[in-house]
């Protein structure tokens, strides 16, 4: 089965450690690090280290954008980019390591306009894709894509007998929606901006919250809580996946790699238990390495062991 990333912002991502920030006093940096990023990106590197060949597609720009293509055809990852004029925005991720806060800094990314937008639609509703493959749209959009450009591509890919994962925020997952994507993976932040309401761990209201958003058309509802897993719902069954205690150095990514690992396995055929036992496995995994960077699949093999997944409903 193949699969598919959209990532409309991709980005160069560096990660940065200093021992502690001091306002206006020169600030040295520990330890630094340059990848690839954008969360589709990360889902097919970590795909790749699967030894799945996933396809990213997207918009690129300008020096960094080559960079970026020059990355994932080192890693011999598939993509294929619309080039558009500007330049593809840059992460920064700073560790402060008396604290162990992270400090993030994202650009915008370039300015889209309607005949680039109208391209990128194009582009990738054009592709050739074998009836079932998994395509998941990933990510924050660049300025000037309105909020429903997602929503608009998951109903064309949808009539192509596609199934489409979306996992995205704000406006852009909320009209996605609309479209009645086939899985959606929000964490509780997201969750809470979805619904208009803080959402609390508290496996009862996720429940509910979930459920609201299977009844208006989703298939999959999975939640990420950080540390204690994910839970997953669907109309007829739900299950919760927890991982066990790891000591954390970067959350960076983490999210992108449960995605991957949880496709990994439904492109295999397994079951959503299955599936949610090596996406939070692959998820916790890359907690222990710093910045956009991912585990082996030897860690991930190990922590897959470790991984607890009880039926709820």
């Amino acid at each position: 089965m193949n699969i598919y990333t959209l990532t409309a912002n991709p980005s160069v991502d560096f990660y940065l450690e200093v021992s502690e920030i001091v306002p206006e006093d020169i600030n040295r940096l520990l330890a630094i690090r340059k990848d690839v990023g954008g969360k589709g990106i990360n889902v097919a590197c970590v795909l790749n280290d699967f030894g799945i060949k996933g396809t990213a597609l997207g918009f690129i720009a300008g020096e960094n954008g080559q960079w970026i293509k020059n990355r994932l055809k080192e890693k011999k990852i598939k993509y294929r980019f619309l080039e558009i004029n500007g330049e593809s925005r840059a992460i920064y991720n700073i560790l402060e390591r008396k604290t162990g806060r992270i400090y993030r800094f994202n650009e915008s990314g370039p300015e889209i306009n309607r005949k680039d937008l109208k391209r990128l639609q194009e582009y990738v509703l054009s592709g050739p894709y074998p009836k079932g493959s998994l395509f998941a749209i990933c990510g924050s959009a660049p300025p000037g894509v309105p909020a429903g450009f997602y929503a608009t591509l998951i109903s064309y890919l949808k009539k192509k007998g596609l199934t489409i994962i979306l996992d995205s925020d704000n406006q852009l997952l909320a009209e996605g929606l609309k479209s009645s994507p086939d899985i959606i993976k929000p964490n509780l932040f997201e969750l809470s901006r979805l619904t208009g309401r803080r959402v609390s761990k508290k496996r009862p209201e996720i429940l509910r919250s979930a459920q609201k958003i299977i009844a208006g058309g989703v298939k999959t509802v999975i939640v990420s809580l950080g540390a204690e897993g994910v839970l997953a719902v669907t109309e007829k069954e739900s299950f919760q996946a927890r991982p066990p205690a790891l000591k954390m150095r970067s959350t960076i990514g983490a999210g992108d790699a449960l995605l991957a690992g949880l496709l990994a396995e439904l492109s295999r055929g397994k079951n959503l238990a299955e599936a949610l036992r090596m996406g939070v496995a692959a998820g916790s995994a890359s907690v222990l390495y710093p910045g956009t960077s991912f585990a082996p699949l030897a860690k991930i093999s190990e922590i897959y062991c470790r991984v607890r997944v009880s039926k709820i409903l």
